[in-house]
């Protein structure tokens, strides 16, 4: 940031001097060339940090991405147990609610299973 605004004063100081001539335009010449100094050096200091830190800077995007996507999953989890065990118990008190056993008379006896083997 410091080299931006160092820019932009070199060109104030450019545009002023350049300007100078124009009279009663000279201050809002001299703004306008500090304006375009300042963006021009901020994007070049930009394009310069972004080639020297650019593989450091996609690298540490992939970790970053990748713990948010460990948490989302995690938190998701959490939501999908809460909403199961609801419905798991809502069917559970329904079942619990709406189920009578059969009273089998008094000497029942179950039948044997048939034997399922080779006539």
């Amino acid at each position: 940031k410091g080299a931006a605004r160092a820019g932009a004063a070199a060109g104030a100081g450019t545009g002023a001097a350049l300007c100078a001539p124009t009279g009663p335009g000279a201050l809002a010449c001299a703004l306008a060339g500090g304006v375009v100094s300042w963006v021009a050096t901020d994007w070049a200091l930009l394009k310069i940090d972004e080639y020297a830190n650019r593989d450091e800077l996609i690298d540490d995007l992939r970790v970053s991405l990748a713990e948010e996507r460990l948490q989302l999953e995690a938190q998701l989890r959490a939501a999908y147990d809460t909403v199961i065990a609801a419905q798991y118990g809502g069917m559970r008190e329904d079942i619990q609610r709406t189920f009578s056993p059969v009273s089998m008379p008094v000497g029942w006896v179950e039948p044997k299973a048939k034997p399922t083997g080779s006539m």
